[in-house]
């Protein structure tokens, strides 16, 4: 019987350990040795692996060496690492005295997690409260953006509350995000209350209540709300524009978009991708599928949503060839089709009675 051949001690390599002898080398030494570290790992196998050398050299209760970690366990937030901001997490509940800082590295990365955890950045912002430490205005808005992916109005409410608890209520970016917060909500009193009572405004700021306006269907005072910011002497950007070509759209109104396009024209603006898009669905919906075909032929990059308003276009006005082939042509350029684009397709068979194409787009 042959025995497989175990590797020895001595052809395993090992992770350098920190020189841990307090004699040897000096405490800050031994911190900045850390730090350096740090900077030089990215994979989570190896931040785990720097933290427990951070635990055996006794460094755990340094508040710069575990920010440090809890700060990269929390930089990039997807699905892929979220185990990471978990983990950041547990590093806290785990250590006393630590600054507001590094709770607030958990709050923004589970807030623009989109992994259906947001209400997780709700959670340490309560355990944060419960541990007495005091929330800045790097903490509030991103507390307010997790109220807003899930529509979360009394919660949003109730830390409205402790933001003028706090004096922190005239904080733009504060206000900016509880803006948002209430128009993802429908409550468009509340998000023009917030608004009214800004001292200090940007174009931010007025994005944010056009857009408050445009989600409770409120069209034409969204329409009103950004003609008053350009009286103001405010420059819109290129976000204003696409949620005002969204009211166009919504409204069918082809001058209006016409004009809001020859503005983006007339100052320079990229039409990037989420801009024609805007452009793109605006005149589809409007019926002038020349000039939305025009714009689509000239955008550089293109989504799955650019494709899917230029194929709905087509469909809605009843275009059903155009659709159908300018989807068979997506398909060429290995864009996975949503829910949109067979909402398209299947409007374009519909049209034209494919019945037999429609089975087999869907098929």
């Amino acid at each position: 019987m042959v025995r497989p051949t175990l590797p020895t001690a001595n052809r395993i390599q090992w992770p350098k350990p920190f020189n841990c002898n307090p004699k040897s080398v000096p405490e800050s030494l031994r911190i900045q040795q850390c730090l350096s570290r740090l900077n030089s790992f990215c994979c989570s196998k190896q931040i785990f692996q720097i933290h427990a050398q951070i635990l055996v050299s006794a460094l755990h209760y340094d508040c710069r060496a575990v920010n440090k970690i809890i700060q990269f366990c929390c930089a990039n937030p997807n699905g892929n690492t979220i185990n990471l901001v978990h983990h950041a997490r547990l590093i806290i509940s785990h250590t006393q005295n630590l600054h507001v800082s590094s709770w607030n590295h958990p709050i923004r990365a589970y807030a623009t997690s989109k992994c259906g955890l947001e209400r997780e950045a709700l959670r340490v912002f309560v355990g944060m409260r419960c541990e007495g430490v005091i929330p800045n205005e790097h903490t509030f808005p991103f507390v307010f953006k997790a109220c807003a992916s899930f529509l979360g109005f009394r919660e949003g409410q109730q830390i409205h509350g402790e933001v003028v608890k706090y004096g922190l209520y005239s904080n733009v970016y504060v206000q900016n995000t509880l803006i948002h917060l209430y128009g993802s909500c429908k409550k468009v009193i509340y998000a023009s209350k917030v608004f009214d009572e800004m001292s200090y405004r940007t174009v931010v700021s007025w994005n944010s209540i056009i857009s408050a306006y445009v989600e409770s269907s409120r069209f034409f005072d969204s329409i009103e709300v950004f003609v008053k910011m350009m009286d103001c002497g405010f420059e819109p950007d290129e976000t204003t524009m696409v949620i005002v070509l969204s009211v166009c759209a919504e409204l069918c109104n082809l001058s209006l978009g016409k004009w809001v396009h020859s503005q983006v024209i007339e100052k320079g603006m990229i039409v990037n991708c989420q801009l024609g898009t805007a452009l793109v669905d605006m005149y589809g919906k409007c019926g002038a599928l020349g000039y939305a075909r025009l714009v689509f032929d000239r955008m550089v990059h293109r989504n799955v949503w650019t494709w899917s308003a230029m194929i709905l276009g087509f469909a809605q006005n009843g275009f059903a060839k155009d659709a159908l082939e300018l989807f068979t042509e997506m398909k060429h350029y290995s864009v996975e089709p949503n829910y949109v684009t067979f909402l398209g397709v299947l409007c374009a068979c519909s049209h034209a009675g494919l019945v037999e194409d429609g089975e087999r787009f869907f098929s």
